[in-house]
C-alpha cells in the first residue's frame, strides 16, 4: 500500500469512529429525553395504583372474565403442596355503596372469609368491594 492509500484508510477510520460516537450520543440523548418525558408527565408516580374510580351503575353482581367467574355455584380449588383453598361464589347479593355485590367464600389454610365482589360491566374486571362477617 502506498502512502496515499494509507492516508485515505486512516481518514476513513477516523470518520467511522466519529460516526459511531455520534450515533451513541444521539441514542443516549433520545433515551434521556424519553425518560424525562415519562417522569415529568406523571405516568410513573413511583407507587402502585390503589384507587380505581368506578360508578355504582357500572357494577353487576354476576359476570365472568378469563381470571374469575362470578356466578352463583361456581367454585375454584387452588392447591399447592399441603395447602388447599376453595373459593365458592354464593347466591347472596347486597348493595354496597350503591352498587350490587355478590358474596364469595374462601375456605382454606386457617380461616374462612366472605368477600364481596362485583364485575365492572364495561371492562369485565372483578372489583373487590370488601370483607363480610362470616358466622360459623
Amino acid at each position: 500500500m502506498n502512502l496515499i492509500g494509507a492516508e485515505r484508510h486512516t481518514q476513513r477510520g477516523v470518520l467511522m469512529r466519529r460516526f459511531l460516537w455520534l450515533a451513541v450520543v444521539v441514542a443516549a440523548g433520545i433515551g434521556v429525553l424519553t425518560l424525562g418525558a415519562c417522569l415529568g408527565s406523571g405516568a410513573w408516580s413511583g407507587t402502585w395504583t390503589s384507587v380505581f374510580p368506578t360508578e355504582p351503575d357500572e357494577l353487576v353482581p354476576t359476570g365472568r372474565n378469563p381470571y374469575f367467574i362470578l356466578e352463583p355455584g361456581y367454585y375454584q380449588i387452588l392447591e399447592k403442596g399441603d395447602t388447599r383453598i376453595v373459593i365458592t361464589v354464593l347466591t347472596e347479593t347486597k348493595m354496597i355503596d350503591g352498587g350490587p355485590g355478590r358474596a364469595a367464600i374462601g375456605t382454606g389454610v386457617s380461616k374462612s372469609r366472605q368477600k364481596w365482589n362485583a364485575q365492572q360491566s364495561a371492562v369485565r374486571s372483578i372489583a373487590w368491594l370488601g370483607l363480610g362477617v362470616l358466622i360459623v
